[in-house]
């Protein structure tokens, strides 16, 4: 493997990056994230401690999901098919979502939002940004900044929708459990309860 720096590997445009040392963490001496600096067996030792330590039932809903959605959906499977025999026109369509998700992420994350909460098993009530946005009168309810519609992702000063209680403490995903906040106070809420 050759030796690149993390320095010269992002200016690469490289996911990964080689020094030859061992890591900090295990002590691996293994290719790193460019992104995170960790190391690729630290990362998959702490994904596989993470699944281990996970809801297992939550496990058992979202295979059921994924397995009832390929043996049911022809047209999905069609398309999983046809991709698998064309993979020039997988990496284009890939792109296209890409583009089509930065453009409408408002849409991505309603859907996503929905999804979750499903799996969850909790109710779902149809809420976009807009309507929280213009209920909380524009601010962030947890440090009270006054946010804009037209500020876009990544800025920290992104408007979001927060779910008060979380979806993984039993919440629900309706108006009364929503609340306008910034994209820094909600990452750094995580799945804490207001």
């Amino acid at each position: 493997m050759e030796c690149i720096s993390r320095k010269a590997a992002k200016a690469a445009g490289l996911k990964y990056y080689f020094t030859g040392k061992p890591c900090k963490r295990g002590g691996h001496i293994d290719k790193r994230f460019v992104s995170s600096f960790s190391c690729m067996t630290c990362s998959r030792e702490k994904a596989k401690e993470d699944w281990d330590n996970s809801d297992p039932e939550w496990h058992r809903k979202r295979t059921a999901y994924n397995q009832s959605r390929w043996h049911h959906d022809h047209q999905f499977r069609a398309r999983m098919q046809a991709y698998k025999s064309h993979p020039d026109e997988l990496r284009k369509q890939r792109e296209r979502n890409r583009e089509w998700k930065k453009a409408n992420r408002a849409s991505c994350t309603d859907r996503q939002s929905k999804r979750n909460a499903l799996l969850r098993e909790v109710f779902v009530e149809d809420v976009s940004l807009a309507e929280i946005f213009e209920r909380d009168n524009g601010r962030c309810k947890i440090c009270g900044f006054e946010l804009s519609m037209d500020t876009k992702w990544p800025h920290p000063r992104t408007p979001t929708r927060d779910h008060v209680v979380p979806l993984s403490k039993g919440g629900k995903h309706e108006r009364s459990n929503l609340q306008l906040a910034c994209a820094e106070c909600n990452i750094r809420k995580g799945d804490r309860c207001a």
